[in-house]
């Protein structure tokens, strides 16, 4: 329970980061044919075993920090990137490692390809629908975990040189391979439908940009523990404060409320789960030469959950150097 958990974290973490779709920031990027990007992070978290706030559940599991390692690669081909349709081929390799021999049952490392489809209705890029579809395959402790197929459509409006939104619909289809003991409860094989609206203002013409986000998600799950709707409401902001020097920041509000009975195999049975998540971030990247860079990051996620064993807070901070062609 307690590692399928973690993995669930993982993912959603990392889908903050590795966006399957698009974006007003990816519109006012320029379009290359090859583009080619590279990072590695080292990173320590506070509370890496996310060990609970309150008794009884905080006894079950001790807390203990770790280093982590991850690396990430991106290698995409635009077909036609002048033109007003264009569709583009993604690989991405993410690969995480902990210090901490304890935890490397929660290393994770997953393999997506994207095929992206878009079509430009404006000149400039100023109106574009984009219609990736994607395949992931994620394995955790060297163990099968997951594949998922996505499809996300999304369209990106330029109202004027300061003003954009954005609009986006998700389906998801999960397959969970981890062996359950209750699977009745635990499994996480799931059919997912979301969507989101995003609205965006533009900071002059050097990429700065601050983002307002909806988005709700519900995910129908075999396991009856993992039916639940997301609402999530996310501010977002990058602005450039030199021509080598950029600052980012988020905040993300979450509230999951989940269809069922909390149920951990025993005769027991629990309320209905109840989560509310709160992450918060910032980045400062500098620009060393030519599309190496290197960054300071640090992050906090507090979930507040009525189910003792879901309810934690970690923080984590870290660098990266990366680099981009």
């Amino acid at each position: 329970m307690a590692r399928d958990f973690r993995v669930m974290l993982a993912l959603v973490v990392l889908g903050l980061f590795l966006p399957a779709g698009a974006s007003g920031e990816d519109a006012a990027a320029p379009i290359q044919k090859l583009h080619v990007e590279a990072h590695a992070d080292f990173d320590y978290d506070f509370n890496a075993t996310q060990q609970p706030d309150a008794k009884p559940a905080k006894l079950l599991v001790p807390r203990r920090g770790s280093m982590t390692f991850t690396q990430y690669a991106k290698g995409e081909y635009n077909f036609n990137p002048e033109g007003r349709f264009d569709v583009q081929a993604k690989y991405e390799l993410f690969q995480n490692f902990h210090s901490r021999r304890l935890l490397a049952y929660i290393d994770t490392m997953t393999h997506t390809w994207t095929l992206r489809p878009s079509y430009s209705f404006l000149e400039g890029k100023n109106l574009v629908l984009w219609v990736p579809f994607s395949f992931n395959f994620t394995d955790v402790g060297s163990d099968k975990n997951t594949t998922a197929f996505s499809l996300t459509p999304n369209c990106f409006h330029r109202l004027s040189e300061t003003l954009g939104y954005s609009v986006e619909m998700r389906l998801v289809r999960n397959y969970g391979w981890t062996p359950q003991v209750f699977p009745q409860f635990y499994d996480s094989t799931s059919r997912a439908i979301g969507s989101s609206a995003g609205f965006f203002y533009f900071i002059g013409d050097k990429g700065g940009y601050l983002q307002l986000r909806l988005n709700y998600d519900y995910v129908g799950a075999r396991g009856s523990n993992n039916d639940t709707s997301s609402y999530n409401l996310t501010m977002s902001g990058e602005y450039p404060v030199t021509t080598k020097l950029k600052f980012y920041c988020y905040l993300t509000m979450g509230l999951l409320p989940y269809e069922h009975p909390y149920r951990d195999g025993t005769e027991f049975v629990f309320h209905k789960r109840h989560d509310k998540t709160l992450l918060v971030g910032s980045t400062v990247t500098y620009d060393i030469y030519k599309g190496l860079s290197a960054n300071l990051h640090y992050n906090v996620r507090r979930q507040d959950s009525n189910i003792g064993i879901y309810d934690y807070v970690t923080h984590i901070i870290g660098v990266q150097l990366a680099y981009a062609y």
